[in-house]
């Protein structure tokens, strides 16, 4: 333990970020500069057990996507043609593991 970390070998978070390189290699953008506030949570949230940094992403990703009722209304009427085309033997479908082999004879 030193006057950067605590006990369990976290950072101080009251500390400035440049203090400590070795435990924020991942929080450093490739310009090297981060948002202060943004580098504090993303170091909280590695502190995290797997499951509630997962639960955490998804409530992130969540609030970003706005999705385009336009674009939703085209996929599904996509999708749904597909799926039709299919039933009536226009469109034929193949499995994964004959994807995969023809893949692999493909790139090797």
């Amino acid at each position: 333990m030193d006057r950067y970390h605590d006990f369990a070998g976290r950072r101080d978070l009251s500390l400035p970020l440049n203090v400590c390189r070795s435990c924020r290699p991942r929080l450093v953008s490739y310009d090297g500069r981060m948002n202060v506030a943004v580098a504090r949570i993303a170091e909280e949230a590695l502190l995290l057990p797997p499951s509630e940094r997962a639960e955490v992403v998804e409530r992130i990703l969540a609030s970003l996507e706005r999705t385009d009722p336009e674009l939703d209304r085209a996929w599904t009427e996509e999708a749904t043609d597909r799926f039709e085309a299919f039933q009536r033997g226009e469109l034929g479908a193949r499995g994964f593991g004959e994807i995969i082999a023809e893949h692999r004879q493909s790139s090797g």
